[in-house]
C-alpha cells in the first residue's frame, strides 16, 4: 500500500483511497511475506495523523484476500475508525455473496 501527502488547505475537500488491501480473516496470517492487517492499520494511522478531517474514504481494489464475512467485517471495523462517509469498490476478485456487499 502506498501513501501520498499533499499540502491542503483548512477548506479543501479531502478524499483518500486505499486500495488492494487483500486482507485476511485473522490479523496474524501473512501473505506475500507481509501481514497485511497491521500494514492496513498502519496506513488508517497515518492518515488520521496526516489528515484529522477527512471527508470521503474510498477502499478500491482486492478488499480481502479470502473472502469471508469475518474479513469483510474487518474491512468495514478498520474504516470505521472515522466517522466519515465510506465508498468500497470490490472487484470481481471480491465475492460480494458477503459481508458488506450482501
Amino acid at each position: 500500500m502506498t501513501f501520498q501527502v499533499s499540502s491542503l488547505s483548512q477548506q479543501d475537500f479531502v478524499m483518500i483511497q486505499i486500495t488492494d488491501t487483500h486482507l485476511l480473516e485473522y490479523p496474524h496470517l501473512e501473505f506475500v511475506g507481509m501481514q497485511p492487517e497491521q500494514s492496513f492499520h498502519a496506513v488508517i494511522d497515518l492518515m488520521r495523523q496526516q489528515h484529522p478531517h477527512i471527508d470521503l474514504i474510498v477502499h478500491t481494489g482486492d478488499l480481502a484476500q479470502s473472502p469471508t464475512p469475518l474479513t469483510y467485517k474487518g474491512v468495514v471495523s478498520g474504516n470505521g475508525k472515522y466517522s466519515t462517509l465510506r465508498i468500497f469498490t470490490p472487484t470481481s476478485f471480491n465475492d460480494i455473496q458477503h459481508g458488506i456487499f450482501a
